[in-house]
C-alpha cells in the first residue's frame, strides 16, 4: 500500500479534480506482478493502468489488488474499476479509504464482494485521506482546499516599505516554491501584490503543468503590459471592489452581489471556484490578503518560510497566524514551519 501511494502522487497536479490514485497487484504468493496510477483528468485509472501493465501471461488467479482509493462503480469519464476488477478471478482487494463521492461511498465495494471477492479497507487510511486532502475537502465544502505560503525575515517583515521582497529565501526554497505550485490547480495574490511585484505566478524551476492564476483585488488598475493578464494561462479576477468589475483583458472575472461581508464575499468566489473544476488554491501573497484569508478562517495549511540572517528591521509586515507549526523542514538556510489547520498535514510527495 504504500508503494501505492507512492505512485498516487504522481498525479498530482494532471488528474484534478479527480482523485490521486494508486493500485499495486500482487500474485497469490505475494510476488509483484504490476501497478499503476492514473494519470491524466479523463484517462484510464489507476486500477486499469495496472491490468494494461501485466504481463504477458500473468496469473490473476488468487491475486491481492492493493489500491489506496475504493474502486470506481459509476460511468463517468471511464468505465467502472469496480466492474473490471468483479470479472477477474482475483482472491481480495485492500483499499486504504472509501471514496467519498456520492456516486461511488461504497458501492465499488458491494459490487467487489457481490462477485466474490473479500475487500478489505482501512489499511494507511490517514495517509491515504493525506494524499486526497484537497479532493474529500472540495466534496465536502464546496470549496477549494487552501495552502497558504510566504517567505518572511527574521524579524518578522514579508517586504521593505517600498513592496521590495526580491528574495527573501533561497534558490532551494524557490525550486520547491515552484513544486507546490505545479501540484495545485491555481496560484493567488492580491491586487497589490499582482500591481507591484508583477508576477508571473508560473511553473519555472520544476515541472508539471502551469496553475490558473487568481487575483482577489479591489483595485481596477492593473497595466496591459503586466505578466497576468499575457493570456499565457488561465487568469481569474476574484473582484472584491463595490460595482462592476472592471475589465482586465484575458481574465475571466469572478463577482459577487453587493454588499456581501469581506469574508463571504471571498467564500462566494470560492465556490465559483470549485464549480470550474478548482480543487486546490495556493496564496502567495500579499500580506493583507493573507491575513484576511486567516481572519475569516478560510484556509487548511500555511507554509511560512523564514531566512534567520535576514532582517529588515522596518516594512511591511507578514501575517499572523495563532496556530503554531506541527512540523519544521530546513531548506538550505532557510527553515520552512508548516501549519495545519483543516484537514491538512503537508503535501506528500514521492
Amino acid at each position: 500500500m504504500r508503494r501505492a501511494l507512492e505512485l498516487a502522487v504522481r498525479g498530482a497536479r494532471y488528474v484534478s479534480p479527480n482523485p490521486m490514485v494508486g493500485c499495486v497487484i500482487l500474485s497469490a504468493k505475494g510476488e509483484f506482478l504490476a501497478e499503476g496510477w492514473h494519470q491524466v483528468y479523463g484517462g484510464p485509472h489507476a486500477e486499469i493502468m495496472a491490468l494494461r501493465n501485466l504481463p504477458d501471461g500473468a496469473d490473476l488467479n488468487e491475486a491481492t489488488v492493493y489500491v489506496t482509493l475504493e474502486p470506481c462503480a459509476h460511468y463517468g469519464k471511464t468505465p467502472p474499476c469496480a466492474l473490471a476488477l468483479s470479472q477477474l478471478p482475483i482472491k481480495r482487494v485492500v483499499v486504504a479509504c472509501q471514496d467519498p463521492n456520492p456516486v461511488v461511498a461504497g458501492q465499488g465495494i458491494k459490487m467487489l464482494e457481490e462477485a466474490g471477492i473479500t475487500c478489505e479497507v482501512g489499511l494507511l487510511e490517514t495517509e491515504a485521506q493525506q494524499v486526497n486532502r484537497a479532493f474529500f475537502w472540495r466534496l465536502s465544502h464546496q470549496m477549494p482546499y487552501i495552502t497558504l505560503k510566504w517567505a518572511q525575515t527574521a524579524d518578522g517583515f514579508i517586504a521593505r516599505s517600498n513592496y521590495d521582497s526580491k528574495w527573501i529565501t533561497g534558490p532551494l526554497s524557490r525550486a520547491w516554491v515552484h513544486k507546490l505550485r505545479s501540484e495545485v490547480d491555481a496560484v493567488a495574490v492580491g491586487g497589490g501584490t499582482s500591481f507591484y511585484d508583477n508576477p508571473e505566478l508560473n511553473v519555472r524551476s520544476w515541472h508539471g503543468h502551469q496553475p490558473a492564476r487568481l487575483v482577489w483585488a479591489s483595485r481596477p488598475d492593473l497595466p496591459q503590459s503586466h505578466n497576468l493578464l499575457s493570456g499565457l494561462q488561465t487568469t481569474y479576477l476574484g473582484w472584491l471592489g463595490q460595482g462592476s468589475a472592471p475589465i482586465w483583458a484575458n481574465t475571466q472575472t469572478l463577482e459577487v452581489p453587493d454588499g456581501l461581508p469581506m469574508g463571504d464575499r471571498f467564500a462566494f468566489h470560492l465556490k465559483q471556484l470549485a464549480s470550474l473544476g478548482i480543487q486546490h488554491v495556493l496564496v502567495e501573497g500579499g500580506s493583507k490578503l493573507l491575513q484576511d484569508l486567516i481572519d475569516h478562517d478560510l484556509w487548511n495549511e500555511a507554509w511560512v518560510g523564514t531566512n534567520p540572517s535576514m532582517h529588515f528591521q522596518d516594512g511591511i509586515k507578514a501575517p499572523e497566524l495563532k496556530i503554531p507549526p506541527s512540523s519544521q523542514h530546513k531548506l538550505g538556510q532557510d527553515i520552512w514551519s508548516y501549519h495545519a489547520h483543516q484537514l491538512g498535514a503537508g503535501l506528500v510527495s514521492e
